[in-house]
């Protein structure tokens, strides 16, 4: 029996998503005041600004990472482990 059920990618680009635990940074902060700590608290949301496979930064070696923008300022290339998608279920992280 056919079903309205549409599937979607949770991490393509213009997607939302959550922070699911403080994610640290090491290296020169990309947050408009150069002083704020290099961290993205738990819970922050973020869009998606591109998704693929990457060598860069280091320590990826051509796994699946996404470069986020979060509204504290920051935008970061982070691993799916570190982010979930933007769902109601998920909004009490």
């Amino acid at each position: 029996m056919p079903t309205k059920a549409e599937e979607r990618i949770l991490y393509a680009p213009g997607n939302l998503v959550l922070a699911a635990k403080d994610i640290y940074m090491a290296g020169e902060s990309t947050a408009p005041e150069p002083n704020e700590p290099l961290v993205v608290p738990r819970g922050t949301i973020g869009l998606v600004m591109e998704a693929g496979l990457h060598s860069e930064p280091p320590g990826f070696n051509g796994t699946l990472t996404l470069r986020v923008q979060f509204l504290c300022g920051h935008t970061w290339w982070v691993s799916p482990a570190e982010i979930l998608p933007h769902l109601e279920e998920n909004l009490n992280v």
